[in-house]
């Protein structure tokens, strides 16, 4: 059973992501990427006074996304599993905007240590 959820996962659920290009995951990070300006712009103003280049935001993505969100306490991630596995990579999106949100506050004291 495991395997079969393991296939369904990497060939159904998140298709491209564990392809050895990984065009999937990369594509999925661009494009949050280009969210965060639309759906959180004080988000995005304080990630462009840390100056990170977009790559250097991205692999912090493709980590939360090919590991399913797995530095999350358990219970946080299987919930996410439950919302991967029920509306696919439209999840990850909505995690990943959530979690920005909720530490924005870091984010900005993180900015506050950086330009001091």
């Amino acid at each position: 059973d495991t395997f079969w959820l393991m296939a369904a996962v990497v060939e159904d659920v998140l298709p491209g992501f564990y392809h050895p290009s990984l065009i999937g995951v990369n594509t999925d990070t661009h494009t949050l990427h280009d969210l965060i300006p639309i759906k959180l712009p004080a988000v995005w103003a304080t990630l462009e006074e840390l100056q990170l280049e977009r790559a250097s935001l991205c692999s912090v993505f493709v980590s939360w996304f090919m590991c399913l969100f797995n530095q999350l306490p358990s219970e946080s991630m299987l919930r996410v599993w439950d919302l991967v596995f029920f509306e696919g990579s439209k999840a990850l999106f909505r995690v990943s905007l959530a979690l920005l949100k909720l530490h924005r506050k870091r984010l900005g004291d993180l900015r506050t240590a950086v330009l001091q």
